[in-house]
């Protein structure tokens, strides 16, 4: 029975967080909102990372899962990498595209690689991060990590503390990104206002 209570009291604890001093590159390419995005964005957030690939059907599914549940919490903020593959270089039109075709209304970036992360073994994608107001709390990769991003939220919603100390506003482009016509990708439509 002592290993039996053990066991609950480990379950019962709460997800202790990682200070982390996690950077998004400078080179960062930005798409689906206005202006770069640097770790201290996210510090008055609950906020959702995933590493992404936009050929892959999973990765897409989980997105439109996150996307869906973060519109309904604006404590959250939802957003989406891609890692720079140089033997297949996306260009913006394709990624505008990818956007477009999918809806998409949470800021997608493209690293040149995961080296400001510390200490992180991304294997293959999806993988999900989750930071709480800046500690580092979930790092997992595949369905686990989607059940485990979503199942803290869930608690984080039902708590209610966190949330009311989190800002209420999300970084998400104001247009449906199906709605635009060829945008011309030197002048890029994807523009992305504060909402709150």
């Amino acid at each position: 029975s002592y290993v039996f209570m053990l066991s609950i009291m480990a379950y019962a604890q709460p997800v202790s967080g990682v200070q982390t001093n996690d950077q998004f590159p400078e080179k960062a390419v930005w798409m689906n909102i206005d202006h770069k995005l640097v770790m201290d964005n996210l510090k008055e957030k609950i906020a959702i990372l995933v590493i992404s690939d936009e050929r892959s059907v999973e990765c897409s599914y989980y997105l439109r899962q996150l996307e869906a549940m973060t519109i309904k919490l604006p404590a959250t903020q939802l957003l989406e990498i891609m890692v720079a593959d140089t033997t297949n270089p996306l260009s913006k039109k394709h990624l505008v595209n990818y956007i477009q075709r999918n809806g998409y209304l949470h800021p997608i970036a493209v690293f040149p690689d995961l080296s400001g992360f510390n200490s992180l073994q991304v294997k293959s994608a999806p993988y999900f991060i989750l930071y709480e107001k800046g500690l580092r709390t979930i790092t997992q990769g595949g369905h686990d990590g989607f059940v485990a991003v979503t199942k803290r939220i869930e608690v984080l919603n039902e708590q209610g503390d966190v949330f009311k100390t989190c800002l209420n506003h999300q970084f998400r482009s104001y247009t449906d990104p199906s709605t635009f016509a060829n945008p011309v990708v030197e002048t890029p439509t994807h523009i992305a206002f504060e909402e709150g």
